[in-house]
């Protein structure tokens, strides 16, 4: 029997690079422009006239590398404006181990191929605007930019480990999330986005602009800390 999940992933990434990143681009300003009750950038200027919050997260986003499941760790701090504008700087990594065979030159000066594995990190300022907040649902668009890097490791047949020179990645990353509060400090989160990325290394080029899910739990530190500093 034929693997559905595997069909429309291939489907999907088949989709040419440039009408994928147009297409998301244009989902994320439409969605703005249709859900927003208050002009864009008003509604930005009136928000960060308040003393900012601190704005803490940490998610994990799915996605493919190739026609492989990755998953990337990020971590993201900056100010949160009202609820409504949070602006800061993330650090991200790919977690899952990616493999893909080369061809290399072996310590002993022979051909070999060899399985390696895929490695990348970038550093990312984010904007976030959220166009719908009605308790106990919110709506919003994330936007990301990054910058950082991209390598191989392997080992090759004498035992010898490898490290192949790093490639400089520009990414963009745009998001529509969604959440989910039912309890005053926890909330569940989902989203859709998708990769796209410019990069020295052709294997990242090719194989790392992607679709995006996300699937998280928040906890609301800020709040809890406010209650707690309250009651003291």
């Amino acid at each position: 029997m034929a693997n559905i999940k595997s069909l429309s992933t291939y489907k999907i990434l088949k989709m040419p690079f440039i009408a994928k990143g147009i297409f998301f681009a244009f989902f994320s300003f439409l969605s703005i422009a249709s859900y927003s009750q208050a002009d864009f950038f008003s509604s930005i200027s009136d928000a960060i006239r308040s003393d900012p919050k601190l704005d803490f997260k940490i998610d994990s986003r799915n996605s493919f590398v190739g026609s492989r499941y990755a998953r990337i760790l990020g971590v993201k701090i900056g100010a949160n404006y009202d609820d409504v504008f949070k602006v800061g700087i993330g650090y991200n990594m790919l977690l899952s181990e990616v493999r893909t065979n080369r061809m290399i030159t072996n310590s002993a000066g022979q051909r070999e191929l060899v399985s390696a594995r895929f490695r990348m990190r970038y550093v990312s300022p984010y904007a976030e605007y959220n166009f719908y907040n009605e308790s106990p649902f919110q709506l919003s668009i994330l936007v990301l930019t990054g910058i950082g890097s991209s390598n191989f490791t392997y080992q090759d047949l004498y035992g010898v480990e490898h490290v192949t020179p790093k490639k400089i990645n520009f990414i963009y990353e745009p998001y529509m999330l969604g959440e989910f509060k039912p309890f005053k400090y926890v909330g569940f989160g989902a989203g859709v986005g998708y990769r796209l990325i410019a990069s020295g290394n052709k294997y990242t080029q090719r194989k790392v602009n992607s679709p995006i899910y996300v699937f998280n739990l928040k906890i609301y530190f800020d709040e809890i800390w406010d209650d707690v500093t309250i009651e003291k």
